[in-house]
């Protein structure tokens, strides 16, 4: 341990059976090991008159770095193995203002984190999957106020304040926002003068409704971003038709959603061909005025070609992950008549010699 485990250091041996030993470097730094039994269970390394490193072994393990940074490790069942909980005493800023942030990881997991200004004042609490999370300035005003289900703080090892976190934090100086639960998330972010600068949802991992960044306005609908003309337009206002020729997959699937599939299968009179009710995918076809062709940039045979030029074919599928559904547009030929069939066709370029795509898992 340490090049003195047993008592032995440096090129000559020295063995105690109970005792302390103590070594000196050139370079300004102590060691001291306590042994018991013939065995280190002990050691301190200070560079002048501060500890930098501290192990007991089967019980923790304290470090300091660069004067800004105390960390703790503590071992499961003083047993030193395996890691039970490690603490992080860390000097920052938050917002530009002095303070200490405290975390702590249980078996790797951000368990909760806590900042404290130099006035003492709490910054925030923020614990592992709970629902809210409110900031405030050392002035006790707000500065952001975070809700969602189940608030993932996925922190890094250094001990940062989660919405700085680089792995998974909430805003960046430069009003960019990031999600902390995979279902719904909402998050409002305040001035020093308690004026909104930042603000925004999350549903199914997309930006929905109104976005503040910088103070600027942006509106969302299904991860889409939109102008406020079409954001605000009443869903019975927008025509079903415009819906089926919109060429984006993503402004689709966001217009369907606003107006709701039924309605539009209604107003244009589509019908369902095929569902796969397992997987939340369903094929829909639709009569069309001889426009908009898909047949001439798919291989077709000829009894295919009068009912694709008259008809709009639509597969909805669904994300095995967010749940959110996605409108596609397929050719509406033959083969292409089950979801499946025209599933694989959007991985293959439905070519019809293309081999099916087998995945081992979907996300």
């Amino acid at each position: 341990m340490g090049g003195y485990y047993y008592g032995r250091f440096n090129a000559g041996d020295t063995y105690i059976d109970n005792g302390k030993i103590t070594v000196k470097t050139n370079d300004g730094f102590k060691i001291t090991a306590k042994v018991v039994n013939k065995q280190v269970v002990e050691r301190k390394t200070f560079q002048g008159n501060r500890f930098i490193q501290w192990i007991k072994w089967g019980e923790f393990q304290k470090e300091r770095k660069n004067g800004t940074t105390y960390k703790v490790l503590r071992f499961r069942n003083r047993t030193g193995k395996g890691k039970d909980g490690l603490t992080i005493r860390r000097d920052m800023e938050l917002e530009g203002h002095k303070g200490i942030c405290y975390t702590f990881f249980c078996r790797g997991r951000l368990l909760w984190q806590k900042f404290v200004y130099a006035n003492r004042v709490v910054a925030y609490y923020a614990r592992h999957n709970h629902d809210q999370v409110k900031g405030r300035y050392p002035d006790r005003k707000p500065m952001f106020n975070i809700t969602g289900e189940k608030l993932n703080f996925k922190g890094n090892a250094e001990g940062e304040p989660f919405i700085y976190n680089r792995l998974h934090f909430a805003y960046r100086s430069d009003g960019e926002f990031f999600n902390l639960s995979a279902t719904k998330c909402t998050y409002t972010i305040f001035d020093r003068q308690g004026k909104v600068k930042n603000a925004g949802s999350f549903e199914n991992n997309q930006r929905v409704g109104e976005w503040i960044k910088t103070y600027v306005k942006y509106y969302f609908l299904s991860g889409v971003p939109v102008n406020k003309k079409l954001f605000e337009t009443p869903p019975d206002k927008i025509d079903p038709h415009r819906v089926l020729r919109e060429p984006n997959a993503q402004a689709r699937a966001m217009l369907l959603k606003k107006i709701g599939l039924k309605r539009v299968i209604e107003k244009c009179e589509g019908v369902l061909i095929d569902e796969d009710k397992e997987r939340g995918n369903a094929l829909y076809d639709f009569p069309i005025k001889p426009v908009n062709r898909m047949s001439n940039l798919f291989n077709r045979d000829d009894e295919d070609w009068q009912y694709d030029e008259t008809h709009l074919r639509i597969l909805k599928v669904t994300c095995t992950t967010t749940k959110g559904e996605y409108f596609l547009r397929v050719p509406a030929l033959k083969r292409y008549s089950k979801c499946e069939e025209a599933r694989q066709g959007t991985f293959k370029g439905f070519e019809p010699e293309a081999k099916p795509v087998t995945f081992k898992l979907e996300t």
